[in-house]
């Protein structure tokens, strides 16, 4: 007797765990880092490289790059031993309100080039780690404790790029994306035990940026577009895309639009500034690769990943596909799946 109303309260307690969960919503749409690591990647790339092209000291909430060689860097010669650059974290935790300042100073190492800031509000807050500051790593996804996250992008005269609201809600979460001031895109996330949803607003806009001599304008003026992702419980992981009519559409459709409006549009737009114009006035790198052949792969695939979201350089992410494609079929490319069947 007592088997069995053990039996029967673990039939009840995982029947209940599974109707509480809420609907997982399609892990193809590009969440809250993705669309960062469109402008943002290839800022983490090049904090990366610069570790690893010089010679990186340690201090207090900082970090000093310099050479052994005498290095130019915007047109000037910096002697060895002279700093090149420098990265510089600070922390402010109030126990509910965490403040980080991410500042990148260029060449010399005294002007400054960029500077991130982050806000981030809830219970038990952390600061990145210090190996993540020196690696460029940063994700925006709100952790269980926390509650609002506030990312800005500013250039070296306080001037705000970019910026990005993430505050959660009592269905889901709301995500809000600026460019120069101006709200280009809205992401409502609402999630139930029958249905979950995404609803995203894009807005036309219109920018002009200046740095340094440096002149860019990009112009999306257009009435606001919507779509819907639907995902139900019932039938199973049935989800459906709805254009701004409310109409039924593809997923590839609903990617295509995406991507143009906010990958390729704004997101790009910035990454292009980013590694253009900005990284112009920091000192110059080289791609590391490293012995290890799996990290090696690893390393191409992340560059690969963040030139598909940029949508920079796409041949050479369709030669490096092909060339593994021709490496695994001449033998000198071994994998080893051990992912588990789909079912």
């Amino acid at each position: 007797m007592k088997l069995k109303n053990s039996i029967l309260i673990v039939l009840m307690f995982f029947t209940f765990s599974i109707k509480a969960a809420v609907v997982p919503l399609p892990k193809t749409i590009a969440n809250i880092d993705d669309i960062t690591d469109a402008f943002r990647g290839v800022l983490k790339t090049k904090m990366r490289d610069l570790v690893k092209n010089y010679i990186v000291s340690d201090g207090p909430g900082q970090i000093v790059l310099t050479s052994n060689e005498t290095i130019m860097c915007n047109h000037v010669h910096y002697g060895a031993g002279s700093p090149l650059a420098k990265l510089q974290h600070q922390i402010k935790n109030t126990g509910n309100k965490l403040s980080e300042s991410v500042t990148y100073y260029g060449c010399g190492g005294n002007e400054i080039e960029l500077r991130e800031i982050i806000v981030t509000e809830g219970q038990n807050l952390q600061p990145i780690s210090w190996n993540e500051f020196k690696e460029g790593k940063r994700s925006l996804k709100l952790k269980k404790n926390e509650s609002m996250r506030l990312y800005s992008l500013l250039n070296g005269s306080g001037e705000e790029m970019v910026k990005i609201v993430i505050k959660r809600t009592a269905k889901g979460q709301n995500q809000s994306f600026y460019v120069q001031g101006q709200n280009f895109l809205t992401m409502i996330y609402e999630y139930g035990e029958e249905r979950s949803r995404i609803l995203c607003t894009a807005y036309g806009f219109e920018v002009k940026y200046n740095w340094k001599g440096s002149t860019w304008h990009s112009n999306w003026q257009f009435d606001s577009e919507h779509a819907s992702i639907i995902a139900y419980r019932n039938p199973v992981e049935k989800v459906v895309f709805l254009d701004h009519f409310g109409r039924k559409t593809s997923e590839a459709n609903y990617q295509k639009k995406f991507n143009h409006l906010v990958m390729e549009g704004a997101m790009g737009f910035y990454s292009s500034i980013l590694s253009k114009t900005h990284f112009h006035f920091f000192p110059p790198t080289e791609a590391v690769r490293s012995i290890g052949a799996n990290q090696k792969i690893l390393n191409e695939l992340n560059l690969a990943y963040t030139r598909l979201l940029t949508n920079t350089d796409i041949t050479l992410v369709k030669n490096l596909i092909k060339e593994y494609k021709d490496s695994i079929e001449a033998g000198l490319i071994e994998v080893v799946d051990k992912r588990p069947e789909k079912k």
